[in-house]
């Protein structure tokens, strides 16, 4: 039931298990500084609706027959990500400030890095599942110690 002035959230929770590929030979014997990489695997993201009212929301449903069935708003869906990326080796410009900055603090490399994010979450093809597909793109500055 609908109280009113009550407000509904949609939550997600995307969980992944991922392997992650990174070719940096190139910037280790040659001094390139990119470094192309891929990390690949299975996701689960689960979801839930949410109301003022309680934590969990209910859905009404009506089959092909016309009975009204009650269900809660909740679940969760499968599928894979991939998230391609590439990272420009910033500690490759001043070599000598990098072995430095490594022997004082520790800090190994930093890279500033563009990576897509590729979700294909549809549930195995399964026709009850909530799609939640989507591709974006995340960049940033990474250290590695």
């Amino acid at each position: 039931a609908c109280i009113s002035g009550d407000e509904t959230t949609f939550n997600l929770v995307p969980v992944s298990l991922l392997l992650v590929y990174r070719f940096d030979e190139l910037s280790k014997r040659y001094r390139i500084p990119l470094i192309p990489y891929v990390k690949a695997g299975f996701g689960a993201y689960f979801w839930w609706l949410s109301s003022s009212a309680s934590f969990v929301s209910s859905l009404n449903t009506t089959d092909s027959s016309g009975s009204t069935m009650t269900r809660d708003a909740s679940g969760a869906t499968y599928g894979l990500v991939v998230h391609p990326g590439l990272a420009i080796d910033l500690s490759a410009i001043d070599l000598q400030a990098s072995r430095v900055i490594d022997s004082e603090i520790g800090l190994n490399r930093v890279s500033l890095f563009v990576e897509l994010h590729a979700a294909f979450m549809s549930g195995w093809g399964q026709s009850n599942k909530l799609d939640l597909s989507d591709t974006t793109f995340n960049a940033g500055i990474n250290f590695e110690f």
